[in-house]
């Protein structure tokens, strides 16, 4: 069985809001590498934490209500990744990186509520 950092049993956390703004966000996340699911809702997220990178089991990831304008490289290495529901931010369609839908797993992605003014780049690869 995986290891999470936490507890062997944890399959997800909820973070919900928590205030992550300003580098706040904990580093020793990237020792819970078996979790499946992730949820930071409403935490003040400006951009996506470099530990996201290190959860490669991750299957569901919830960013909503946060103040994120671009996705970043991170989530492209999560290739677990099933759900990703980043509705309401400020996320651009220049922001939102090609390899994102090179994501096999990828079945649901929510970009709702968003500062989108075309279809992101490679989506229809996806």
């Amino acid at each position: 069985m995986a290891n999470t950092g936490v507890l062997p049993f944890v399959r997800g956390v909820d973070f919900s809001c928590n205030d992550f703004s300003n580098g706040k966000f904990p580093e020793s996340v990237r020792l819970m590498t078996g979790i499946q699911w992730l949820k930071l809702d409403k935490t003040s997220l400006t951009e996506i934490p470099e530990e996201m990178g290190k959860l490669l089991k991750l299957e569901h990831l919830s960013l909503v209500k946060n103040k994120l304008e671009r996705l970043y490289g991170e989530l492209t290495e999560l290739t677990c990744l099933r759900t990703l529901n980043i509705r309401h931010n400020n996320i651009k369609s220049s922001g939102i990186p090609a390899e994102l839908f090179h994501l096999e797993e990828l079945t649901t992605l929510d970009l709702s509520h968003n500062n989108l003014k075309e279809v992101p780049e490679g989506l229809e690869k996806a």
